[in-house]
């Protein structure tokens, strides 16, 4: 797989995602694919093989404790 068809993929997968379906997401996971959050915002995409390895997704942590809170489990 090129780039062009690595971005085609996640033009997909986002699309998709707009609609409430992740299931294109899933299927380009690879079996040990790595997600990392950090950041306020984009995704940093890392293929191998047509198969996505690693995402790491810059979002803001701060916000999403205000929002959703803190897990006392912890």
């Amino acid at each position: 797989m090129n780039t062009i068809s690595n971005k085609q993929q996640m033009q997909n997968v986002f699309s998709e995602m707009a609609k409430g379906n992740l299931d294109p997401l899933v299927e380009i996971m690879a079996d040990d694919m790595q997600w990392s959050w950090m950041g306020t915002e984009s995704w940093v995409c890392r293929f191998s093989n047509g198969k996505l390895r690693e995402l790491r997704e810059y979002m803001d942590t701060e916000l999403v404790t205000k929002t959703f809170g803190t897990d006392d489990k912890l």
